[in-house]
């Protein structure tokens, strides 16, 4: 990578970690920032699809000061681009959390993988989706959370009583960088955002996103 790309995936990644620096308030559960989507990261990904690929889970891992998360997804053109994504992504949530070092998990899944409401045991979490519905949050102010897991007594969350104003459901835009509290923030004052996959449309090919966690 040359110098100059260096510097942008640099200023990339202090730009996100300030956009998302509310996520260390104590009120706040979820923080995101708003990006346009990256040409080339959407064209390599419709050429995986292209390739066959519709179903997939890649894990990798980043060190502090790669400039490319390497992993096992096809080598293909822009290829090269995806991997600058991947380490601007895991250096925001470094920063973010002081880490030196962060583990991805990329998704490719024609269905729902995790459909039910939930909070993830980790710290925080970043998500991404480059393809396909973003992830779907509830604000903490509108939901009971006694009805999370085993309280939902089976009943789907539209009616388990968890969503106590359906107002307070929202999407996370394609691109966005959220990161997310876990049930294992440090400091006890915070609650950890309640989120899902997205419902799939009919017809609407494979979902694309990255998980990022701090090991």
């Amino acid at each position: 990578m040359h110098a100059e790309e260096v510097g942008v995936c640099e200023q990339a990644c202090e730009h996100l970690a300030s956009e998302l620096s509310a996520i260390h308030e104590p009120g706040c559960e979820i923080a995101w920032a708003r990006r346009s989507r990256d040409a080339r990261v959407c064209g390599y990904l419709d050429a995986v699809i292209r390739a066959g690929t519709d179903a997939a889970r890649w894990m990798a891992l980043w060190e502090k000061d790669e400039p490319a998360v390497d992993g096992p997804w096809p080598r293909l053109p822009g290829s090269a681009a995806f991997g600058r994504e991947l380490a601007t992504l895991a250096a925001t949530l470094c920063a973010l959390l002081g880490s030196r070092s962060a583990r991805l998990r990329i998704e490719v899944a024609t269905r729902t993988t995790c459909p039910r409401f939930h909070v993830d045991n980790v710290p925080a979490r970043l998500l991404c989706t480059w393809r396909g519905p973003g992830t779907d949050y509830l604000e903490g102010r509108c939901a009971d959370r006694s009805r999370l897991g085993p309280g939902s007594n089976g009943l789907p969350d539209e009616f388990s009583g968890l969503i106590l104003d359906s107002a307070g459901v929202h999407r996370i835009p394609l691109f966005a960088v959220a990161v997310l509290k876990g049930e294992r923030w440090p400091d006890r004052r915070s609650r950890g955002a309640i989120h899902r996959s997205p419902a799939m449309p009919p017809g609407a090919g494979p979902r694309v996103m990255v998980a990022i966690d701090i090991p």
